[in-house]
């Protein structure tokens, strides 16, 4: 829990540029179901229980969490918080543990995941920051390392959908 709290630390004040990023695209990525909405990393449900205006459903991949359209900044899940980009996570061969900053390939819907904004540098250091803080949990780390190798075969798969 303490490896959450920091990471929600890291990113509390930090946004990809100056202002509310969903003045850009009418908060698309707000709008959400049950099967869209942003995944919660193990632990994180308890920190979200009773906070108005989110709904916790459980899908085939664990937790998710779906918001109104709006909601208090300061209690957004660590999905909203590091969106559009993602800390991917990998593990070599010697088993040392590497994580680096991208674009979610899941944020197509983001003005700034299409590259038409570049993020802040300090977004995007906050963003490495809370990732290399979740991994410090053996939990965290296992469920970053599959959200990464997902989030890489939805890549791959982007790429060869456009040859």
């Amino acid at each position: 829990m303490r490896n959450l709290l920091e990471a929600y630390a890291f990113l509390e004040k930090q946004t990809p540029f100056k202002g509310d990023c969903g003045e850009l695209c009418n908060s698309a990525c707000c709008y959400a179901d049950s099967t869209t909405g942003m995944k919660l990393l193990p632990g994180e449900e308890s920190l979200m229980a009773n906070v108005e205006g989110f709904t916790v459903f459980d899908s085939e991949h664990g937790k998710t969490l779906v918001c109104r359209g709006s909601c208090d900044r300061a209690k957004r899940p660590l999905a909203c918080r590091m969106f559009p980009l993602f800390p991917f996570v990998k593990k070599d061969s010697l088993g040392r543990v590497s994580v680096t900053v991208g674009f979610d390939p899941r944020a197509n819907i983001c003005p700034i995941a299409r590259q038409e904004i570049i993020p802040d540098y300090r977004f995007v250091r906050a963003v490495r920051r809370a990732g290399r803080s979740i991994i410090r949990s053996e939990q965290g780390l296992r469920y970053m390392l599959e959200l990464t190798g997902e989030l890489c075969e939805i890549s791959e798969l982007k790429a060869l959908l456009s040859e």
